[in-house]
């Protein structure tokens, strides 16, 4: 990524997301998407940085990634999804909700998610939930470390955060970002 002149917000969390290469590159080489993320917005929302992965039972096929924002003014966690179509990593989807935003065949609204995901109603109860409700969710699912995540990011949120950190701060984050998933990966081998 040395090749960018200017680095925003989204560039390091997108980096940070625990994604598939093919999905961080897919999210950072969209404009559309990018601008759409509700973590790459950063005055509105802060990332947990975890995300839940899923298969629907009306299209087993395909793989659902759920990821997790803190939306400070309201004081609830909002989920979005993104598809995998047929869980190969090379096509993918965002389901989102965007005012004012037009949307395309990568960038879909959250109900049209719904339509065709969620006959059962499981991931629209998943998608606004406050702290008590996440917390219970992930101890019920032995997921204690979200639970964890989940307080820091409304602590951090109580406390202020930085929105629009400088480049050179945000050149650091990144630096580290890209030097731990480097060494992640190379574990992994």
């Amino acid at each position: 990524m040395s090749h960018i002149q200017e680095i925003y917000i989204a560039d390091v969390i997108i980096e940070a997301m625990p994604f598939h290469e093919n999905l961080s590159q897919w999210c950072r080489t969209r404009g559309n998407v990018k601008q759409a993320l509700k973590f790459s917005n950063s005055d509105n929302f802060l990332p947990i940085g975890a995300i839940q992965t899923s298969h629907p039972k009306v299209r087993s096929e395909d793989e659902v990634i759920g990821f997790i924002v803190y939306d400070p003014s309201k004081k609830i966690f909002k989920q979005d999804y993104i598809v995998n179509i047929g869980t190969i990593y090379k096509q993918f989807v965002l389901y989102t909700k965007v005012p004012g935003k037009q949307y395309d065949k990568e960038v879909k609204h959250i109900k049209q998610f719904y339509a065709v995901y969620d006959r059962d109603g499981g991931y629209e109860m998943d998608h606004h939930l406050t702290l008590e409700q996440l917390e219970h969710k992930a101890l019920v699912e032995l997921k204690p470390l979200l639970a964890e995540m989940a307080r820091e990011v409304v602590d951090w949120g109580n406390q202020g955060w930085e929105a629009h950190p400088s480049q050179r701060r945000l050149r650091e984050v990144l630096d580290k970002v890209l030097e731990d998933k480097k060494k992640r990966t190379q574990n992994l081998y």
